[in-house]
């Protein structure tokens, strides 16, 4: 069951925007370090459009993760 790819865009389409602001931040070193890993991960997940349930489940943890750093870093 692939989720289609305009129902991920919009999602990743913000998050992307969220880790661009966050970059602006004066970020620790494994803030950031984390930070473009998940920018880097998110882009792909963007570029490949159509997630598999896997993929779906590695979104979310991102997602978790950049909520953490937006609390964190006041985004």
């Amino acid at each position: 069951l692939d989720i289609p790819a305009a129902r991920n865009n919009v999602r990743l389409d913000h998050a992307l925007s969220i880790t661009d602001k966050l970059l602006t931040k004066n970020l620790g070193k494994s803030d950031r370090q984390e930070l473009e890993r998940l920018k880097n991960t998110l882009s792909v997940m963007q570029i490949k459009g159509i997630l598999t349930p896997a993929e779906m489940d590695v979104l979310n943890d991102n997602f978790n993760a950049l909520l953490k750093l937006m609390a964190k870093y006041n985004v």
